[in-house]
């Protein structure tokens, strides 16, 4: 229990005041790319598998208090076989200030995911939450004191102590993203969301003068502007408007990438930036398959007038991804196996798959021979996604198989030699794997069964030492990725 005179209850009207303002703050987490709630629903599309997420922000206030703000969500993406996805995402939000007072509340978010291309979609995401916002009840006022004595018959000094209001909130959102070329981190996006859309009512008082939450309109786009086998800066800008008050970050993130292994994929993101109302703001986080732990913090660079008094702004993320469904065929041959068939030419494989009545062939498991073609690798030539002649004849067999094994996809991986740079070889590999794709789909092979992605100059099958050997790197590999 705490003692007020009317100076506190003034600066405590005054921060009653100022909540429109604060939770505007609040809500704008500095790991922004980890609160899609609130920054942008549309950026819930960009969900590519199940996971759940806590943030917290500290801010300390001029009143001796922390404003903390928590979120715990959960997002589940569903695909559908025209690569399009709806994400269904929940979150339970609070914020408090110890005694002052409390926001608490939920969230339920939708966001349909267009695929524009294999590597660019466009996100539509709404949102829509219900919150109780209560004023601290527990503070004895100084109205109550008479001789250094407490009067527990008189009543607080201020109406406004313990009560409670509550209201709804609609929000949306439109994201557009281009995927790098290994499908790993946006190249570039750009979206715009409305907040507030119904400007509710807050007003703890009936009959009073409304206290609406004002509409808020957030912008966000980056562009990765530099990148090579392990760097990539991404300039990033965000601005943000609500009650007349306009505030913009401008600054960078840096990557640095570990590893580009599906299986073993780290990065590190260090984020620069700097706020309009005179903050610096510091971001760091690591991400791998799974797990994304993220931390920042808001450093006051001037007299920021309200916040005035604080030390700067704490924040936490931590992201655990549920594991992916391995639907891949395994496709290894023994060493034995690779001996006998060595001298066999792709070519007489595909002269038997014309020659053998459909009655004949095989509907179940993959034939040692059907093992083998798709262990073998579609070539190319130096910085080129064109298919020769002797790429589209081994193809051809690969068609074969698909066509007489309707129960098997297959994910077409692209790849590159050293040459170039880090961030054109992921699109160059990309550009090889759909080149593939749709000379396959020009042959009669349904789209729905084909995926591609790249893995550019990460995996090569040799050291990149020599010319031969870069040669071998410039390639597409075939893994199967289904069985009915």
């Amino acid at each position: 229990m705490k003692i007020l005179n009317k100076y506190t209850i003034v600066l405590i009207a005054f921060i009653i005041c100022q909540l429109p303002a604060a939770e505007a703050q609040t809500g704008n987490f500095s790991l922004y790319d980890y609160t899609p709630f609130l920054t942008n629903p549309g950026m819930i599309g960009r969900t590519e598998q199940t996971h759940f997420t806590l943030n917290t922000r500290i801010q300390p206030l001029n009143v001796g208090e922390n404003l903390t703000s928590t979120l715990i969500s959960g997002y589940f993406p569903i695909r559908f076989e025209n690569q399009h996805k709806l994400v269904i995402a929940a979150s339970f939000k609070t914020e408090q200030a110890a005694s002052l007072f409390d926001i608490n509340g939920g969230l339920i978010g939708l966001s349909y995911a267009v695929a524009l291309s294999q590597r660019s979609e466009l996100s539509f995401g709404a949102q829509g939450g219900y919150f109780l916002r209560e004023i601290g009840g527990s503070f004895v006022t100084d109205n109550q004191i008479t001789g250094g004595i407490m009067d527990p018959a008189a009543a607080p000094f201020d109406p406004v102590l313990g009560q409670q209001t509550t209201y709804p909130t609609i929000s949306s959102g439109i994201f557009y993203r281009l995927k790098d070329g290994y499908g790993k981190a946006d190249k570039a996006f750009v979206g715009v969301s409305f907040f507030n859309m119904m400007e509710p009512n807050r007003s703890f008082v009936e009959g009073e003068a409304e206290d609406n939450l004002p509409i808020s309109i957030k912008a966000i786009a980056g562009y990765k502007v530099y990148s090579n086998a392990s760097i990539a800066v991404s300039p990033i800008v965000r601005w943000i408007n609500q009650a007349d008050i306009n505030a913009f970050d401008y600054g960078a993130n840096i990557d640095y990438t570990i590893s580009q292994r599906q299986n073993s994929f780290k990065k590190m993101i260090l984020g620069l930036r700097y706020n309009s109302n005179s903050v610096g703001i510091l971001t760091l986080a690591y991400e791998q398959e799974r797990v994304i732990v993220g931390a920042g913090y808001d450093l006051p660079m001037a007299d920021t007038g309200f916040n005035e008094a604080q030390n700067g702004i704490f924040e936490l993320a931590v992201t655990f991804k549920l594991k992916r469904k391995n639907n891949e065929e395994e496709t290894t041959i023994t060493k034995k196996e690779e001996e006998e068939k060595i001298e066999f030419e792709p070519r007489e494989v595909s002269e038997e798959y014309k020659d053998t009545p459909p009655s004949y062939k095989s509907k179940s498991k993959l034939t040692w021979r059907e093992k083998w073609l798709l262990s073998k690798t579609a070539k190319f030539n130096l910085d080129s996604d064109v298919l020769t002649g002797d790429t589209k004849d081994f193809i051809d067999n690969i068609i074969a198989i698909l066509k007489d094994k309707p129960a098997y996809d297959l994910r077409l991986v692209g790849h590159t030699c050293n040459l170039g740079e880090r961030e054109y070889n992921g699109d160059l590999g990309m550009e090889r794997a759909e080149s593939v794709r749709d000379y396959m789909v020009s042959q009669g092979i349904s789209a729905d069964r084909l995926e591609t992605i790249s893995k550019g100059e990460t995996e090569p099958l040799v050291k990149n030492i020599n010319k031969k050997n870069r040669q071998k790197n410039r390639r597409v590999e075939f893994e199967v990725i289904s069985e009915d």
